[in-house]
């Protein structure tokens, strides 16, 4: 009996060690550069690329976190001007923001559970 009870306290005591928890973490980019009018894979190109600098800043911050990230990214991108009439160029601005979830230890410092027993962090990080 007395080991049953050993048993099942410790194994309280101990899955708090290997508990995983899902935070969020966003990352943005931006590309910019000269397009002309009558040119649309010049600024899908430009979006193209500020979102995938978005992206992998959101797995590096994941990494960094000690985590793996987990699923596709959800990412918001616009781009200024939206439209070049033909025959002029301008100058286009591309910005993205990219989330991703991440699966990190609960007790990962600066996150979640401490082993002091108090919560430290916030389940939501951003990376500008």
């Amino acid at each position: 009996m007395n080991a049953l009870m050993s048993f099942v306290l410790m194994s309280f005591l101990v899955v708090p060690a290997f508990a995983k928890k899902t935070i969020w973490v966003t990352g943005t980019g931006s590309a910019s550069g000269s397009c002309k009018g009558g040119d649309s894979f010049c600024p899908r190109n430009l979006q193209s690329r500020a979102e995938s600098t978005a992206k992998n800043n959101a797995s590096s911050t994941c990494s960094i976190k000690g985590g793996v990230s987990m699923g596709m990214p959800s990412c918001s991108s616009h781009c200024s001007p939206g439209y070049i009439s033909p025959g002029n160029s301008a100058w286009v601005s591309c910005n993205a923001s990219c989330r991703i979830s991440c699966r990190v230890d609960d007790n990962v410092p600066g996150f979640g559970l401490q082993p002091n027993g108090f919560f430290e962090g916030s389940d939501e990080e951003e990376i500008y």
